[in-house]
């Protein structure tokens, strides 16, 4: 049930002179709020002067128009009280356009130590205001007088009073620089209940544009507090959450943690996912050269999975503090990598099982590092790795970790930023398919002096059908100096379909992508792809996570581009690139807005109306109007006539409408240019005028099939000449009405052309 308040702040007064100026007070048990607003026509200056309060206590202070109406402001922020207790802020409100004083509330509430209560700033409701007039208070005779104090107020707080505000937690992920994870909020929520998250970098809570759930999914660079402010809707009121400090030590969830070894089946199983079943499992490495790796988010892109090396599992851990990291474990190369590479192989690793897909195409995701970036690059030393695959429709055995979009393999001399004789930040180039390396020379989670972005391994397969695979790497050259190749856990899975289904368009649309599995539907699907493109992400449009599922037993997901309402003036673009490379791209544009000018012609006087702002334009009503559709019209009514444009955006919800005042105009007439002065006229080029006498080279009548040429007009004679002579629509046709001797076969007529002496004639020759 509401609260219920039986007093309005003591102290209340209001001023009105050509701006209205409003004081208020409200009581938070020893603490007061004093408010002073001035208000114009088109803002509002909110000033709030609190008193009372612990030192530096930090109050959420919420200003608002209580009535909603459409185009006026809300306001939420945050103050510090200084070592008295006290603070001052000021915050300006937009409010409608031309919109007076009579027409609007405005209320405040703050919440400070627990307790809560709202200020009411306005307790008097006027018969009408306009600038530089005076009021008359309640229907009273005009005066100056504040009207009388209102009764005490009693809270009474419950669901639809203050609501639980609940402790912020982190709920999903490990808080690791620049990965996404996830607050929610505990012991807090049910229905009637709004959300704002805010973020605190060290200049003050703002709110976080967008994050209106009660759950936040986000990123960060730097250490910040986070809070969120729960407001009731019934109430109006709001409370804050728990003030929750995410720093970016890199806890250990950020960590990459190995653990070597395991048996073939544990590995190869770690790498399915929905859609895929495993056997006849074999590994043939050293017990030390492979392993299982986890907390990678933070700097292999991949959060957990199996690690092969051509060294030491463990090596792979960072820092990067040895420029050259070495395990022998004098173990012969792989005859297949050999083929991939002009050097002999060494101390290669592989595993090797059948699978069985559901579906008619398989992914999973990897990352190549090596020891031999950056010294070795363009060198013999050419350490390799493959993802070998055969079965059915495929033709022998191919390598499935190629450089996307191209046939060539990954491998050191592939996928690099040039040669350098020392492991240093800025490499020289030149760029070798580097958009897909990531220098570590002076990492500090990685041992490796260079790997690759998380790339994504795809084959074309046959539901139901068995296929082999084996993933191997090998250093090349000689057994010195390590390389290993990650994959995501859970990643080898049915490839997912992904479309744009529309467009965004602020304010109207949201753009949509829908994601689908292509094989079976029982299990759940973790779809992953890079954001990009020229929209920034949680700016123009609300923050979208870089993965969608797909949840178990649902065929489909639609990702929701929500855009921002900034208008730019310029479309923008979201790029989501799938990590088997496809790239699918949302355009965000400013959504429909119409405007309406008026040209007034100066010969005759009638209105010239065009629109802007949408694709296309209907126009009503039709009276006076010489067409209802099209950008620009002409209308010429016999009574003044209020015309209404609707917009739309192609192929979009987007609509808008206006309308546009047109003054009586002259009686108009339509007249078709004669080019070729036949007395036939050319329907596509008319002219509007108020002449009631058709112009020179004019005529009424808009029949013409050819203007270009005088033989050609309706009811010519038709020459068999290859041209419609008549306007009839038909070419050369037969006589109709012709007579032949009697003795002649009557069938068909030829009409055959006769060119005599520079002229023309035609010629009926039966066909005997």
């Amino acid at each position: 049930m509401k609260t219920t308040y039986k007093k309005f702040a003591r102290g209340l007064q209001r001023m009105v002179f050509a701006l209205c100026f409003v004081i208020g007070t409200v009581s938070l048990q020893a603490q007061t709020i004093t408010s002073n607003v001035t208000e114009e026509e088109n803002v509002s200056t909110v000033t709030l002067i609190g008193a009372g309060f612990a030192s530096n206590e930090n109050i959420s202070l919420q200003v608002k128009h209580i009535d909603n109406i459409p185009g006026t402001g809300i306001s939420s922020w945050f103050v510090t009280t200084d070592a008295n207790g006290s603070f001052q802020t000021t915050r300006m409100i937009p409010t409608k356009a031309n919109e007076d004083i009579a027409d609007f509330t405005i209320s405040a509430q703050a919440r400070v130590s627990g307790a809560s209560a709202q200020l009411f700033l306005d307790g008097i409701t006027p018969n009408s205001i306009k600038a530089g007039k005076a009021i008359a208070p309640n229907n009273a005779a005009k005066n100056d007088s504040p009207p009388p104090s209102p009764p005490p107020a009693e809270f009474i707080i419950d669901c639809s009073g203050v609501p639980d505000p609940g402790n912020t937690l982190v709920t999903a992920n490990p808080v690791c620089a620049n990965i996404e994870f996830t607050l929610s909020l505990q012991n807090s929520g049910g229905t009637g209940v709004t959300y704002q998250w805010q973020a605190n970098t060290g200049f003050g809570f703002a709110d976080i544009a967008g994050a209106t759930e009660p759950t936040l999914t986000t990123t960060q660079s730097v250490g910040t507090n986070y809070q969120c402010v729960v407001t009731c809707t019934n109430s109006g009121l709001f409370t804050v959450s728990s003030n929750l400090l995410v720093s970016n030590a890199n806890p250990s969830g950020c960590q990459l943690t190995v653990i070597s070894g395991g048996t073939a089946k544990q590995i190869a199983e770690s790498l399915l996912g929905p859609g895929v079943t495993v056997s006849n499992a074999t590994i043939n490495c050293t017990s030390n050269a492979y392993g299982i790796f986890s907390g990678g988010l933070a700097n292999l892109g991949l959060s957990s999975g199996i690690v092969l090396t051509s060294g030491s599992a463990i090596d792979l851990i960072g820092p990067n503090s040895s420029p050259a990291q070495t395990t022998d474990n004098l173990m012969p190369g792989d005859p297949d990598l050999t083929v991939l590479t002009t050097s002999e192989t060494f101390d290669a690793c592989y595993i090797a099982f059948d699978f069985v897909p559901t579906c008619d195409s398989i992914a999973f995701d990897y990352v190549f590092g090596s020891e031999e970036y950056p010294e070795f690059v363009n060198s013999p030393f050419n350490d390799v790795f493959a993802f070998f695959i055969s079965g059915p429709g495929i033709i022998g055995t191919q390598n499935m970790a190629l450089v996307p979009g191209a046939l060539i393999p990954i491998e050191v001399n592939n996928v690099n930023d040039g040669y350098s004789d020392t492991c240093t930040s800025v490499l020289p180039g030149p760029c070798m398919n580097c958009q897909y390396y990531v220098n570590n020379c002076e990492g500090t989670t990685l041992q490796y002096d260079g790997y690759t972005t998380t790339l994504a391994a795809t084959a074309k397969v046959q539901s139901g059908q068995t296929y082999h695979l084996k993933i191997a790497i090998a250093d090349a050259g000689d057994p010195v100096l390590d390389s290993g190749v990650m994959l995501e856990s859970n990643s080898l899975s049915c490839v997912s379909t992904a479309v744009v289904e529309a467009d965004a368009y602020r304010g109207c649309q949201n753009g949509q992508v829908r994601f689908c599995k292509t094989g079976s539907t029982a299990d759940a699907q973790t779809i992953h792809y890079t954001i990009g493109g020229t929209a920034i992400n949680g700016v123009d449009y609300i923050t979208i996570a870089d993965s969608i599922v797909i949840p178990a037993g649902q065929q489909c997901s639609i990702l929701e581009i929500i855009a921002t309402q900034i208008v730019t003036g310029i479309t923008k673009t979201v790029e989501l690139t799938i990590l088997d490379g496809a790239t699918l791209t949302v355009n965000i544009s400013d959504g429909v807005q119409v405007n309406t000018s008026v040209t007034i012609d100066e010969q005759c006087g009638f209105s010239i109306l065009t629109a802007s702002g949408a694709d296309t334009y209907t126009w009503s009503p039709a009276e006076g109007l010489t067409a209802t559709t099209g950008e620009t019209i002409i209308a010429s009514p016999a009574v003044p006539t209020t015309y209404s444009v609707i917009g739309r955006i192609t192929e979009s919800g987007c609509v808008d409408t206006t309308t546009v005042n047109v003054s009586i105009g002259p009686p108009l007439y339509t007249y078709y240019i004669d080019a070729d002065a036949d007395g036939f006229g050319n329907l596509q080029v008319p002219l509007i005028t108020c002449l009631t006498t058709p112009p020179a080279g004019y005529v009424t009548n808009s029949t013409d099939c050819n203007d270009a040429n005088a033989l050609v007009y309706p009811g010519a004679t038709e020459i068999v000449n290859g041209i419609d002579d008549n306007c009839d629509g038909t070419v050369d046709e037969v006589a109709a009405n012709a007579s032949y001797p009697t003795n002649s076969p009557q069938a068909i007529l030829l009409l055959l052309p006769l060119n005599w002496n520079g002229m023309q004639y035609r010629v009926q020759y039966p066909i005997k």
